[in-house]
């Protein structure tokens, strides 16, 4: 809140160019007209219980002179004559400017012919704010260059805030904050506003409770350093040709309530950081509407994700592009994506319910998996291995290429229909295999007039495989690969934000897909990664880097189980959030082991966090199988399955399956009422085998304990390859590990 003062100095008013005194003044009103130019002496705070407005200059010279006016309403006006030169500067060391309104602050949007004025500190901070926040209360800064030469801008409204024809440039950091104004945009920057920070500087644009909009050619530019927009219950638009980007390493966050909209040739764009683009309820939209909008990184990786029934579109001449990855997301509904392009990276699309690609899409790796329909249209290629995976339909309209393997697994019908499936060409090696496949009782695999053809080789050419394997609706999609952090904890000092840290504990499971070895590899956190080689160190291996450490130690036993620690020192802002998701990612040859876990105040500890771990969805914490045959063998497990953090009121029926013949149903009726979010079964009716079933939902921990039972056969050798699957009700889950043979157990 402004102190307006006692009023005790009366009004003042002229239009005569003076020096005064520094000091407190308190006036009814402050009117500086024509132009006229006033400086102080030295630090002066003027305090206006009415209007304060100038037009024309305040300033102060001497070491620490500080300019402060605090009043109720805020008028600069950059009129006539046009040759003033418009100003509130400081140019002595240490000398910072705060003007602080209660009520409003039109800043260069007064008066007719305009000029172009200055808010500006040659050693100081800058500050600009409207506190209160009625129904019409703006912070308006039009035609005006608001400055900080060696340290940050701040402008914080209670109401609206606009920002026209203006540069906000703070070499110490950029800070913009807003509540919504009467029309529930919090924030509109056009016709060429343009908010920057010095090189290493951060970015911050909050709107409490309304939108944030670019458009007319706005920009908001960081150089290498992190650049965040936010809108906690409204919406984020970047369109009519405005950007948001940052240069070097820095990266990009757009997080809304609601939706997030890059379009009208409106721009996101990185040199190496990431860029995340999220929506907690609503999609992100990146459209060509009056112009492609564009969200492209040249080696960061990219990920979007949104929450609504409609999670995610790509549509038009609009694209998305990285030498990185990309990742999208859409936990609760359809993605709809043209124009994805990731050649050398991984690209990922992971939808609740159905997916649907046009145009061209590529990937050096492809991954795209849902729970509803699959519909491929255009083209879609991987210079690598490709994988779509379906609970319902499959159609393929256009081309699917790959270097392979290329897998189309459905759980209804696949139809292929005039399109063509292939792998690449090679010479030296075997060409890419082909296998679609679909689960359904019924299904059925169409492809008239189809080609479906492994590449040519010198040597052989992949086999193509078209199964229908029946047996009801297809099963769960099988994890190989994953990360189960056991603790995650970061910091984040905002003094010092150079010395953040983030810490990682837990498991690296390589599923069947190898071993952790010697040689190149990635690791994602958050928006940020780290690469280079492992080096073996004893036992383990290490990555190493200016800031960070990844260290890991393949078990002794032979299982696929590898002990991961990472921890990372330094700027974290944007990377990592208090109260977000962070995904998690090591990656080396064919070797992809993801994780998405919300982190809760920095925090996450693997059975104290409920709700907080969404990928992996299941992996066993210990595992150990007797197999004696004969109807002898026995097996106890724990295994962790994911929830969305609040036990059901029953039990639901519980199927374990282990290897690829044995499973058990405990009915849900037989655990009885829970306890402390726990149920127990203690040698139920339905499954005499079982001794001892608890599914505890408040650790997400099932253990399992089965006696005398026929477990089925296993590959010979000391490492043997083992899926471990779990129902809960209609949840069907399941993950591929390899267990340690020691004698007759199989050991996790």
């Amino acid at each position: 809140e402004p102190n307006l003062g006692s009023s005790g100095d009366g009004s003042f008013v002229t239009g005569t160019s003076q020096t005064l005194a520094g000091g407190t003044y308190e006036y009814d009103d402050y009117d500086i007209t024509g132009g006229a130019q006033i400086t102080y002496s030295g630090d002066v705070t003027i305090r206006v219980d009415g209007r304060c407005r100038i037009n024309g200059t305040v300033q102060t010279t001497g070491f620490a002179a500080d300019i402060t006016i605090e009043c109720r309403r805020l008028e600069l006006i950059w009129g006539d004559p046009q040759s003033t030169d418009y100003r509130i500067s400081t140019t002595g060391q240490g000398a910072d400017i705060e003007l602080v309104a209660l009520e409003s602050a039109n800043i260069g949007g007064l008066g007719s012919p305009f000029s172009r004025g200055r808010i500006t500190s040659a050693d100081g901070r800058v500050e600009i704010g409207v506190t209160t926040p009625p129904a019409n209360s703006s912070l308006s800064i039009a035609h005006t260059d608001v400055t900080a030469a060696n340290h940050t801008v701040e402008l914080n409204s209670g109401g609206a805030l606009n920002l026209t024809d203006t540069i906000v440039d703070g070499a110490n950091g950029t800070q913009l904050f807003c509540k919504a104004g009467s029309n529930g945009t919090a924030l509109n920057m056009l016709d060429d506003a343009y908010v920057r920070a010095g090189s290493g500087e951060d970015i911050l644009i909050e709107a409490e409770t309304g939108d944030i909009e670019l458009f007319r050619l706005a920009a908001v530019q960081a150089l290498d350093a992190q650049c965040t927009l936010k809108a906690y219950q409204g919406k984020v638009l970047v369109t009519g040709g405005s950007e948001v980007t940052s240069s070097v390493m820095g990266g990009v966050e757009i997080a809304a309530q609601k939706l997030v909209a890059v379009s009208s040739a409106g721009k996101v764009e990185t040199d190496d950081g990431g860029i995340h683009l999220r929506s907690s309820t609503n999609n992100v939209l990146v459209q060509d509407a009056s112009g492609a909008g564009t969200v492209v990184s040249a080696n960061g990786n990219i990920l979007c994700e949104g929450g609504g029934s409609v999670g995610f579109e790509l549509s038009g001449a609009s694209t998305i592009s990285t030498a990185g990855d990309i990742t999208i997301r859409a936990p609760a509904g359809e993605i709809y994506a043209a124009g994805l392009t990731a050649p050398t990276g991984i690209l990922r699309i992971n939808a609740d319910d159905s997916a649907y690609t046009s145009g061209t899409v590529v990937g050096g790796q492809i991954i795209v998996t849902t729970d509803g329909n699959a519909n491929l249209d255009g083209t879609v290629t991987a210079l690598g291995p490709l994988s779509v995976t379906c609970t319902s339909r499959m159609d393929v309209l256009g081309a699917i290429e790959a270097d392979g393997p290329l897998v189309l697994t459905g759980g209804d019908s696949i139809t292929i229909d005039s399109a063509s499936v292939t792998t690449a060409d090679v010479t030296g090696q075997a060409s890419g295999s082909i296998l679609i496949e679909t689960h359904f009782a019924v299904g059925t695999i169409n492809a008239d007039g189809a080609t479906i053809r492994s590449g040519t080789s010198d040597l052989s050419s992949g086999d193509v495989s078209l199964l229908v394997s029946g047996g009801g609706a297809a099963g769960p999609t099988s994890i190989d690969a994953f990360i189960a952090p056991k603790s995650i904890r970061a910091r984040i000092k905002d003094g010092k934000p150079e010395k953040s840290f983030l810490t990682i504990s837990g498991t690296l499971d390589t599923g069947t897909l190898g071993t952790v070895a010697a040689g190149v590899c990635k690791f994602d956190f958050g928006t940020a990664s780290i690469g280079g080689d492992l080096v073996a160190k004893g036992r383990a291996f290490q990555l190493v880097t200016d800031d960070a450490t990844l260290r890991l130690i393949p078990p002794r036993a032979g299982n696929s189980k590898t002990k991961l620690s990472f921890r990372v020192k330094r700027d974290l802002t944007g990377i990592v959030q208090a109260d977000s998701n962070l995904l998690i990612r090591f990656t080396q040859g064919v070797i992809d082991a993801p994780c998405t876990v919300d982190l809760t105040n920095f925090q996450f500890k693997q059975g104290r966090s409920p709700g907080a771990l969404s990928d992996p969805n299941v992996f066993p914490v210990s595992c150990r199988a007797g197999v004696r045959g004969g109807g002898r063998d026995s097996l106890t497990l724990k295994l962790f399955f994911p929830t969305i953090g609040v036990a059901p009121g029953t039990a639901p029926d519980v199927t374990v399956g282990f290897g690829n013949s044995y499973s058990v149903t405990v009915a849900g009726a037989e655990f009885g009422g829970p306890s402390r979010e726990r149920f127990t079964a203690k040698r139920p009716d339905s499954a005499p085998a079982v001794s001892k079933a608890t599914l505890d939902y408040r650790r997400e921990l099932l253990t399992v304990s089965i006696r005398n039972v026929d477990l089925g056969t296993f590959a010979a050798g000391d490492t043997v390859p083992v899926t471990i699957a779990l129902t809960l009700g209609p949840d069907q889950r399941a993950v591929d590990v390899v267990l340690a043979r020691k004698g007759s157990n199989l050991v996790y």
